[in-house]
């Protein structure tokens, strides 16, 4: 089984395919990190960078939060694929598929992703990939005046908020590097991989694969 991912939370993008086998394997891996991506472009890269790609035997997709025209973009793209193909979409939120970057964690993971004007979307995690809190749309300073324990932030808000984490949880507080700015289309897929080998169905039509639009955001005080 050969499953497609497609990553366009950010001002990246991310392509994968997994292929199941005993520890899944990486088919294809492809990153760019250069603005909102086009749906043309990411088909074009598909039709000619991923061997045979009529023969994948599902689709995953990012479904936030993040870029809302970003997201908007794969999911027309994912939908159009799993309509041509007649191959099964899966939704993805966009931050669960940092864990699978980081699979031999000893701290909780917090992916920060930037929302503007101080706020972040975020979850926290457990080592073992467990979500532990909502999706959140909050502002960065009360977040983190409220966290406890130690935490393994990744996202492209670490660019923009790593001295402020710092300051405020000091050595509870861990980056990795290269930091992950958004997530790889190959976690996308190992996500939506996992979802099928569990039942999971097509969720092209239903409301499995609406955005993740998370719209409470506060204003940061000043």
């Amino acid at each position: 089984m050969r499953i497609l991912g497609i990553e366009t939370s950010t001002f990246a993008l991310g392509i994968g395919v997994i292929e199941s086998t005993v520890n899944d394997r990486v088919f294809f891996d492809y990153y760019i990190n250069s603005g909102v991506p086009e749906s043309e472009n990411i088909i074009e890269i598909i039709r000619k960078r991923v061997p045979n790609p009529e023969e994948i035997d599902g689709i995953g997709v990012s479904i936030g939060p993040g870029s809302f025209t970003g997201l908007r973009v794969g999911l027309a793209t994912a939908k159009g694929l799993g309509m041509g193909f007649k191959k099964p979409v899966i939704g993805v939120p966009t931050l669960d598929a940092f864990v699978v970057g980081i699979p031999f964690a000893q701290h909780k993971i917090t992916p920060i992703l930037d929302a503007r004007s101080g706020n972040v979307y975020t979850a926290s995690y457990e080592p073992d990939g467990k979500r532990i809190t909502s999706y959140l749309a909050v502002d960065i300073e009360e977040f983190l005046e409220n966290l406890k324990g130690e935490h393994i932030f990744v996202g492209n808000g670490v660019k923009i908020y790593r001295d402020l984490i710092q300051k405020k949880l000091g050595k509870r507080a861990h980056f990795i590097s290269p930091n992950p700015d958004s997530p790889r289309g190959v976690w996308i897929a190992s996500l939506a991989l996992e979802c099928l080998r569990n039942g999971g169905e097509d969720a092209i039509n239903s409301k499995e694969l609406e955005l993740i639009y998370l719209s409470s955001l506060k204003n940061k005080r000043r």
